[in-house]
């Protein structure tokens, strides 16, 4: 299994192995299913003059983001990291084992064990196993292994070009606080450690919501957190030229191809003006 997931040639095994071995791009993307969606590397390479990946994973966050990072530090540093924070990944309270499914392959491989250890102390013996590190992603090794080409022709993006026929419903989400989870404010503090001490400029980014309420009451408290440490946020969660743009949207969260090109065209003209202050 380790050798077909380190010679798959498609799908999601050779992108997460490219994600933790290979990667060389001045800027990487990291965050949920909302990074993975709404950041289009190569619109952010043409106006910068940088090269640009996307490491965003479905249904995962800060956990998953941690682990990746300190696999990716250990063959290069990248220049910056924009980091999109959900908060139901990322600092609300829940079941954080689940989102390390995609690293277990990579366990023994070093740098995401004390991550795993302060989730459960029990992964370190349970992985010890080959059956237990595959049991979820068996079937896709498999199958990415044998396909023919290697399938990421848009550096990790994922565009989404279904649009909602219904109006997409609220997502209380990003509108009504609820309590924070201390293990992922850590792992988002470390990340500003990590990145302070590799010199790599880390900016927190939130992409636009379908939505006209204020999305304060539930980012604002890890605003303040972030700014604390003198750390850029780029805050597009309620920007008027998208948040009821039916077009732009996929569902309440996550924007189409159209809406993400629109929205990468803000980003990297707000990062080209950062950048050269």
């Amino acid at each position: 299994m380790d050798y077909l997931r380190i010679h798959a040639k498609g799908g999601e095994t050779a992108r997460t192995e490219y994600i933790c071995n290979k990667t060389n791009e001045d800027i990487l993307i990291m965050g949920s299913s909302r990074a993975v969606h709404h950041y289009i590397p190569s619109i952010l390479a043409d106006s910068l003059g940088l090269t640009c990946y996307n490491c965003g994973y479905d249904g995962c966050g800060i956990v998953l983001a941690t682990c990746q990072l300190q696999m990716i530090l250990k063959h290069y540093k990248p220049k910056y990291i924009l980091y999109e924070l959900t908060p139901t990944f990322d600092f609300v309270a829940g079941d954080n084992l689940k989102y390390i499914r995609t690293m277990r392959p990579y366990f023994f491989q070093g740098g995401i064990e004390a991550v795993v250890d302060v989730l459960d102390k029990t992964e370190n013996w349970k992985c010890l196993s080959s059956f237990y590190r595959y049991n979820s992603s068996f079937y896709r090794v498999i199958h990415d292994s044998k396909m023919q080409i290697n399938d990421d022709v848009n550096y990790g993006y994922k565009g989404m070009n279904i649009i909602s026929k219904d109006e997409p419903s609220k997502n209380m989400d990003y509108t009504d606080a609820r309590p924070q989870d201390s293990v992922k404010i850590n792992l988002l503090h470390a990340l500003i450690q990590t990145c302070e001490l590799n010199n790599i400029q880390l900016f927190f980014v939130v992409s636009p919501l379908y939505t006209g309420d204020s999305t304060a009451q539930v980012f604002d408290p890890i605003f303040k957190q972030i700014q604390a440490n003198n750390v850029s946020i780029l805050d597009h969660s309620c920007d008027k030229r998208f948040c009821k743009i039916r077009k732009y949207f996929a569902d309440s969260c996550h924007l189409t191809h159209e809406g993400a090109s629109e929205y990468s065209k803000v980003i990297a003209s707000e990062l080209m003006w950062l950048l050269e202050r």
